[in-house]
């Protein structure tokens, strides 16, 4: 009797092992557009992945980063490509959402490219590994290069919804190109939609004591090329609006190359903000960061599960990826927003 009792239990806990596992989601074509992209994320940044047309291609955003008018913004676009491309077909093309350990890989089956978020350091990783030497080529890319009228639609995204000023914009990026780096930042300035509130709720007496998360706010990161050149700027659209992006290329060809992107925010200066990104950058141990946060996210999904009874419904699919990107803003000092907030991919933020 106990034999039995005892082989039961081992049977079940085997089963409960295989079901806190999550399963990969696999895709076998690249996408059309961005709205087909994948989402990959840790600690409080979440990334929009996909590739189209070869390019690798992903969004960052950061939980926190508000402008003027309170629209949570993506901090740009990345744009990855190989020469000799090796997804310049289907062929052999697969892009993974390791959901276990928390990371994103796209590869033919000779090279893969794999992006990740450090659970604990505000540091987009990118590791490229192939059996032929390549070359990269980064594009950092952005709509913000200019100031951008605030228009009734995009409007719904922040605080002024139905109300929208006349002069009302989403400014611009301060955006700097050096040989192996380029650092970009939104800085609010001291008015912005706090103010309207206040007056528009009767609290002008009390607005001193108020707290205003957004006043000087300065949201935005650094992209770190080393082993690579800067080789000029270019302009496109995508989705009907107008882009500018800054190109750096890899010196010589390799089998493997990496590249980072650090992000950082303050309300205390941008003399802060550089320092802050300075120790960020200083703090990077690729290898010990990654061993740490694949730990975290395997852990992580130990802790709670559902049992879908041996068959993955699409309701058990829809709560683990639910509760992947709340998982991606887990040590975020702001909750994730309703909707999905910076996971969500938008070429209008």
């Amino acid at each position: 009797m106990k034999r039995t009792i005892f082989t039961a239990l081992l049977l079940l806990s085997f089963a409960f092992k295989a079901v806190a596992q999550p399963i990969d989601y696999i895709w076998e074509t690249q996408s059309k557009n961005s709205s087909e992209s994948m989402p990959c994320g840790g600690g409080d940044i979440g990334l929009n992945v996909w590739v189209e047309n070869g390019d690798i291609l992903f969004y960052i955003s950061r939980s926190g980063a508000f402008d003027e008018n309170n629209t949570l913004l993506k901090q740009g676009r990345i744009r990855l490509k190989l020469n000799p491309n090796p997804f310049n077909s289907n062929v052999g093309f697969k892009q993974i959402l390791h959901l276990n350990n928390g990371y994103v890989s796209v590869t033919n089956g000779r090279c893969v490219v794999d992006i990740w978020v450090d659970v604990f350091k505000p540091v987009v990783h990118v590791e490229i590994n192939g059996k032929e030497k390549s070359a990269i080529e980064v594009g950092y890319e952005s709509w913000r290069y200019k100031d951008r009228a605030l228009t009734k639609t995009e409007a719904q995204q922040c605080s002024y919804k139905w109300i929208v000023p006349k002069d009302g914009v989403t400014k611009a990026d301060l955006i700097s190109a050096k040989s192996d780096n380029i650092s970009f930042y939104h800085r609010n300035s001291d008015i912005t939609v706090f103010d309207m509130a206040v007056e528009q709720q009767g609290l002008s007496h009390v607005k001193d004591s108020l707290y205003n998360p957004i006043k000087g706010l300065i949201t935005g990161g650094k992209l770190i090329a080393d082993g690579m050149v800067f080789s000029g700027e270019y302009e496109g659209s995508y989705g009907d609006t107008d882009y500018k992006g800054w190109r750096y290329k890899s010196v010589g060809s390799l089998n493997s190359h990496n590249f980072n992107i650090i992000l950082n925010e303050t309300q205390n200066g941008l003399d802060d903000w550089n320092k802050g990104l300075a120790s960020i950058e200083k703090s990077i141990n690729s290898r010990a960061d990654k061993i740490k946060t694949r730990k975290w996210w395997n852990e992580f999904w130990k802790r709670s599960y559902i049992n879908g009874g041996g068959e993955l419904t699409e309701q058990v699919r829809n709560y683990t990826l639910f509760r992947y990107m709340l998982g991606c803003n887990a040590y975020s000092k702001w909750p994730t927003k309703f909707n999905g907030a910076y996971l969500h991919s938008t070429l209008y933020s």
